[in-house]
């Protein structure tokens, strides 16, 4: 995992390099912003590997130990069918396949991915695996699931992002689904504290509750809880694939001087928030945030 998150950010800041040294300024990364509910146009490439530096490596490492986790708790065996939704780069995946190489029961023998994104995000990989699949489409334009053997559901950092008016399909789309799967795995990574107690655990419940009701699933959990460390560490501490190229974190702590309008400013900003552009990438664990939900249906 160690190199394979080394190349990967290389890669991206390489191809991030050339897309700015194309732009005029850089304000339009001030829009990955999360503050206010704002939701970044990922349709934007440049966002997309500013997203990338900035969340991978750390994103990366939560999903590898939420299913790390996962594993340990023996509530299902094989085979496993992940559905993730909002998949966009596939974060949640690398997680999952580093996680069952590990495990002691190499879980890569048998399993099956599907993610579901509107957006096609750049550099995904589904490391040569078949029976992984990667959906371009508005969730929307599903009246149900794809397919009724879905064990484990996951919104990766997502379950927040969707408008009243999305999430209140998605909600249709549960309510109209069938699953064969006796026992399911909800999964949903946290955006921050904030969120978790209010829209991303408020939507889990709502989903948990039509689980429920509708298909007479119970819960071994209580879905108004998550999971957080409760000290504030170097990700590093808590899981040792993880890292981040040093070379390119002093790069995007100073990415403001690359800025040709704020060059031709003579090195002052245009706004008052251009400074918002240096950001350190996420490397400590006070982000991470999630939930595990055992459904089972008697």
């Amino acid at each position: 995992m160690h190199t394979f998150i080394d190349k990967m950010i290389h890669k991206v800041f390489d191809d991030f390099q050339e897309g700015i040294n194309q732009r005029e300024g850089l304000c339009e990364l001030k829009d990955l912003t999360y503050k206010g509910r704002n939701l970044p146009d990922y349709e934007n490439e440049l966002i997309q590997q500013y997203y990338m530096l900035r969340f991978f490596p750390a994103y990366l490492a939560e999903y590898y130990l939420i299913y790390r986790k996962l594993f340990r708790k023996r509530f299902i065996r094989s085979p496993l069918n992940i559905f993730s939704i909002g998949v966009g780069c596939g974060i949640d995946y690398y997680g999952l396949h580093f996680a069952a190489k590990d495990d002691e029961n190499n879980r890569l023998k048998n399993m099956e991915y599907t993610g579901i994104d509107q957006v096609d995000w750049l550099y995904w990989n589904d490391f040569g695996r078949k029976n992984i699949h990667y959906i371009v489409k508005d969730i929307t334009k599903w009246s149900k699931l794809d397919e009724d053997s879905y064990n484990i559901i996951i919104f990766p950092k997502s379950i927040g992002e969707f408008s009243n008016k999305t999430f209140t399909h998605i909600k249709n789309i549960f309510r109209n689904s069938t699953f064969s799967a006796k026992r399911i795995y909800f999964l949903c990574s946290l955006m921050d504290v904030e969120y978790a107690k209010g829209v991303d655990i408020g939507r889990l419940s709502s989903l948990v509750d039509i689980m429920k009701r509708k298909h007479g699933f119970s819960c071994q959990d209580d879905p108004e809880k998550f999971w957080r460390l409760k000290k504030d560490a170097g990700i590093i501490t808590v899981c040792n694939g993880f890292m981040y190229p040093d070379d390119i974190i002093d790069e995007l702590r100073k990415l403001l001087e690359r800025c040709p309008t704020y060059i031709s400013n003579g090195n002052e900003s245009c706004e008052s928030n251009c400074a918002n552009i240096n950001r350190y990438p996420i490397l400590r664990t006070k982000y991470m945030n999630y939930s595990i939900l055992r459904l089972e249906k008697k």
